[in-house]
Formats: structure tokens, C-alpha cells, sequence
């Protein structure tokens, strides 16, 4: 993100087609999803013939240049600040993954907690705050981490969840029950 970011522009300039470029989330706004063609090297059966390697029969091989050449390839842009990439990585890629490795995606894990303390955001965007989930199932409570943004990696160790505020939300009031996503 940004005048010196140029991965975008690179993909697009080698064919890249984006489904969606960046997400309403934070940390994690500048996060890509699209396809690729495959570069094909394999050779054809004219190519073949032209050279006299022998090999597969001509039809084999012409059907494997012809299913490589139409072969698209899944891609993720992925937000240079680590929290970023851990967020957008849980929401979009793990899924993605598992279909395309044919596992049925395993939904997030994501719990109902009583905040303990105030906590102030900007509206706009759906938050993911580094937070940490104490008490047992009937007693819940979740408090944010004090941290410096989706840089701060010392801060984020610490968390064992996501504190989860909502984009119409400038403000969750202490014992209010919030959602959090479990690490």
C-alpha cells in the first residue's frame, strides 16, 4: 500500500486478474486475492516434431500444453506488517487452502467474552485488536492489549485472541459482551 508498493502493479502487468482489492479490516486493508495464468513450458507437439525429440505421443503432449496454457493460479497479496498478514492469512488464505488442498475450510474459532474494560475505535473498518481471553465457559472476559499497531509483534505474542469491533462501533463499553476470534 502505498507510491512504492508495486506488487499489484507487477501482477496486473503479468495478466493478474484481482477478485477484490483490499478488504474493510484492520489490520490487514491492503490484503489482494486473484488468479494468474500458468507460464507453460512445456513444449508442443509441433515443437517436438520440429526438434525430433521423441517422447510422448503427440496428442498427450499437445493436451498437457493445452491444459497448462489454460491452468489459472490462485494468489493472495498479503500486507507487509506482520499482524496484518497473521489476520488476513486466519480470514482468507487458510480457507482458500484447505478447499483447494480438499479439506472442507475449518471456520474460525470465535467466542462471546464480557469486555473488562472500555475500549475506543475509529468506525469504518472491523477491527481485529490483539487481545487476551481468560475465565471458563460460563465467565468469559476478554481485555484489548495495549499495542502499537499491526507492527508491534511483542504486544501481539502476548494475545491469545482477536478482540472483534464491529465497523459501525466507535466505542464497547465495559461489560458489554464482544466477540473474539481464538488464536
Amino acid at each position: 500500500m502505498g507510491k512504492f508498493d508495486l506488487v499489484e502493479q507487477t501482477l496486473k502487468s503479468l495478466g493478474a486478474e484481482f477478485f477484490f482489492t483490499g478488504a474493510l479490516i484492520q489490520p490487514g486493508k491492503p490484503v489482494v486475492f486473484g488468479e494468474i495464468q500458468a507460464v507453460s513450458e512445456t513444449k508442443t507437439s509441433e515443437e517436438n516434431k520440429a526438434k525430433g525429440d521423441a517422447g510422448a505421443p503427440d496428442e498427450l503432449q499437445l493436451d498437457r500444453a493445452d491444459a497448462v496454457a489454460k491452468k489459472k493460479i490462485p494468489l493472495f497479496g498479503f500486507p507487509g506488517n506482520p499482524i496484518s498478514v497473521m489476520v488476513t492469512f486466519d480470514l482468507f488464505a487458510r480457507p482458500v487452502l484447505q478447499a483447494l488442498g480438499g479439506a472442507v475450510p475449518v471456520r474460525l474459532s470465535t467466542a462471546k467474552a464480557r469486555l473488562r474494560t472500555d475500549f475506543k475505535a475509529k468506525t469504518g473498518l472491523t477491527r481485529f485488536i490483539p487481545a487476551i481471553l481468560e475465565g471458563g465457559l460460563s465467565d468469559p472476559e476478554v481485555e484489548a492489549i495495549a499495542w502499537h499497531g499491526s507492527g508491534d509483534l511483542l504486544a501481539s505474542s502476548r494475545a491469545n485472541c482477536y478482540l472483534v469491533v464491529p465497523p459501525d462501533r466507535a466505542q464497547l463499553a465495559a461489560g458489554e459482551m464482544v466477540s473474539v476470534v481464538v488464536r
